[in-house]
């Protein structure tokens, strides 16, 4: 959804973006192609050489200006085989140790440093921070514009497009408690969800308390109408806090630690910790005391709305186009 974000803010200046799917997902195709951009599926391994040579081509053939990448397993394989006259945007969580290839480097968390990149090439420039969050035109329109809905008693429940953690079931069963039964829930579930159906069939059962809704359209509509979200790290983070959506966070892949822990730390979010290790009923306690406490979910709002300002998109593009930043 951040390459999305990216995508569209190249496209409203007059550009084309093409997906490089690494697996073909009907649902997340058609959210892509719904936003007018074209998919194109890889058939080599995620992150290996051939996997290069196969993203460079396609890159050659359609006249690319820019390659972008996003992910960890973009690895010395990868960039070992990635011609140096193509230009890459490599986007990053949580520091690269290592050589690696890219003419721009991209870590929009919080907290995010040049310390943590000590072997980028010399002609890479890096954008880092808040600053750069990569967040969609609706979320933007939403929360600069302050035409948001009102607040609902109701809370929000989104862990990601796939939830690989499996954290919406356990979040599931921390509102099933006897002492979360007062808490109205809406379940976010995500397109490429491969548990989608499942999860909708056991939550619809449950309505009027519980509800559910797979991929909504008006996402940013549904967050900022929540008293709070119950939530995973990564862009969701900022797309909250933009929406000054008060925020409970769960931990659900490493590579989230850093940023859920900085955010915490800021006081900006309340941190739930690692999924694992929140039991059902430690977590329903925390949703519970969450909901009761209006002057925390104002003060957690305020704090998180300081981190990021929504125009992320715009100066990663100027980036990319030599504009001034």
């Amino acid at each position: 959804m951040r390459c999305l974000a990216l995508a569209q803010e190249w496209v409203r200046r007059g550009g084309r973006a093409i997906f490089a799917m690494g697996g073909s997902d009907a649902a997340l195709s058609a959210r892509l192609e719904s936003s007018g951009m074209s998919v194109s599926v890889s058939h080599s391994v995620p992150g290996s050489a051939e996997d290069a040579a196969e993203t460079a081509a396609l890159a050659r053939a359609l006249g690319a200006c820019w390659v972008v990448v996003d992910g960890p397993m973009f690895g010395a394989a990868w960039g070992s085989a990635w011609p140096v006259e193509l230009r890459l945007l490599r986007i990053d969580d949580n520091g690269l140790g290592r050589p690696f290839r890219a003419d721009i480097l991209l870590n929009q968390n919080l907290g995010a440093s040049a310390g943590e990149y000590p072997a980028k090439p010399g002609w890479c420039r890096q954008l880092l921070g808040p600053e750069y969050a990569l967040l969609r035109p609706e979320f933007l329109r939403m929360g600069v514009m302050g035409n948001g809905p009102a607040r609902t008693g109701r809370i929000v429940v989104t862990l990601g497009g796939s939830d690989p953690a499996c954290a919406t079931e356990r979040v599931l069963a921390a509102l099933l408690q006897p002492s979360a039964q007062g808490v109205e829930a809406e379940f976010i579930i995500g397109a490429a969800n491969p548990r989608r159906a499942t999860l909708a069939a056991a939550i619809a059962v449950l309505e009027p308390r519980l509800q559910v809704v797979v991929a909504p359209a008006d996402l940013a509509e549904r967050f900022a109408r929540a008293a709070f979200a119950v939530t995973a790290g990564g862009t969701t983070l900022y797309e909250l806090a933009l929406l000054r959506t008060p925020m409970l966070v769960l931990c659900t892949a490493e590579n989230q630690r850093r940023t859920c822990e900085r955010f915490a730390a800021a006081g900006a979010v309340l941190f739930a910790g690692w999924h694992a290790d929140a039991g059902p009923e430690a977590l329903a306690g925390m949703i519970v005391v969450l909901a009761g406490d209006a002057a925390g979910r104002a003060e957690l709002a305020e704090r998180a709305a300081g981190v990021v300002d929504g125009r992320g998109a715009a100066r990663v593009v100027d980036a990319m186009t030599g504009d001034p930043l």
